[in-house]
């Protein structure tokens, strides 16, 4: 557990989830966009404080209780060797996928466009999908003349260079 999400708030249910930067000098929370269905969720639960994760009495989880819950989830679930921050290596792959560029994946994560790249490279997994969509876009870039050649059978060169 990284410390940051028994920290989420919802302030006023505006669409954002407010999250503790984990162990940086930073001390202003991230703003991140929930999914509608998040925003659903968070407006069915019946709250007190704009913290989200609370115990019954009402105080913020601890790191410890945190990893308990998770554990019983996961168990129930029949889940074996997932950790929780192994969602966020899933959701930077998902985001990329679904064709998101790494400043709308680092505006989402948190993480500076400084280290977005290496963070990108660590959690990002190559998957057929990116692949297969990769060449997608080449076949159907619509503003390269070589990808129209491409598509339509026409690649003889001249000089060296595509006609």
């Amino acid at each position: 557990m990284n410390g940051n999400i028994q920290g989420s708030r919802s302030r006023g249910l505006d669409g954002r989830l407010w999250i503790k930067p984990p162990r940086t000098g930073k001390r202003t929370p991230a703003a991140i966009p929930c999914t509608q269905t998040l925003q659903a969720e968070l407006e069915s639960w019946s709250r007190t404080d704009a913290v989200i994760l609370t115990t019954k009495t009402g105080l913020p989880w601890k790191a410890r209780h945190f990893k308990g819950e998770w554990k019983k989830i996961a168990d129930a679930a029949g889940i074996e060797d997932l950790h929780f921050h192994d969602l966020r290596g899933t959701a930077i792959t998902m985001l990329s996928e679904a064709g998101r560029t790494p400043q709308q994946v680092a505006s989402i994560t948190g993480h500076s466009m400084k280290s977005i790249s290496s963070i990108l490279d660590r959690y990002l997994a190559r998957t057929r999908v990116l692949a297969g969509e990769a060449i997608d876009l080449l076949e159907n870039a619509r503003r390269t003349k070589f990808a129209n050649q491409m598509q339509t059978g026409d690649v003889s060169t001249e000089r060296g260079r595509a006609k």
